[in-house]
């Protein structure tokens, strides 16, 4: 068996400190929610259906609303969560995140963008059985925009972050 030497020991500890995933610059993370947002909020006037604590709100985009974009009323924990910043959806790296900057849902210019304000086809949140439930989207002139105060104020933030 070989001997560890102390360079091998300082690395080990290197790595481990880093969750054995290598070296990693930080990236900025947006904070969910303190509470997560149900649909629709009391008093928002928003005339979609009314959801219980265990529906799952789901969010689709681009052409013709195929591309699964994440939970956007699970915990942060959930690997599907936009709020989980290690997850798919919720990593400002991932080409099918709203939070990434680059992708064609979370671009200032892209048409199916929630943070383009002037997008004509951003993402819908749905749930299981397609009701929908609104559009989660900064364009404040599209008459399907969610009316979750909750969701609209994460959604700025991320926004002003891209």
């Amino acid at each position: 068996m070989k001997q560890l030497t102390p360079k091998m020991v300082v690395l080990a500890a290197l790595l481990m400190s880093c969750g054995g995933r290598g070296w990693q610059y930080p990236i900025p993370t947006t904070p969910a929610p303190q509470t997560l947002p149900s649909q629709p909020e009391p008093g928002s006037g928003a005339g979609y259906p009314s959801v219980s604590p265990s529906t799952k709100l789901m969010l689709f985009g681009g052409a013709g609303h195929k591309t699964y974009l994440g939970c956007v009323n699970c915990s942060n924990l959930a690997p599907d969560s936009v709020f989980n910043e290690l997850g798919d959806h919720g990593s400002r790296l991932a080409t099918d995140s709203i939070l990434n900057p680059f992708s064609d849902y979370g671009s200032p210019f892209s048409s199916y963008s929630a943070c383009n304000p002037f997008a004509d086809d951003p993402p819908v949140i749905v749930d299981g059985a397609g009701q929908f439930y609104g559009r989660l989207t900064v364009n404040t002139v599209n008459s399907e925009r969610t009316h979750n105060t909750t969701l609209l104020s994460w959604l700025a933030t991320v926004c002003e972050r891209n």
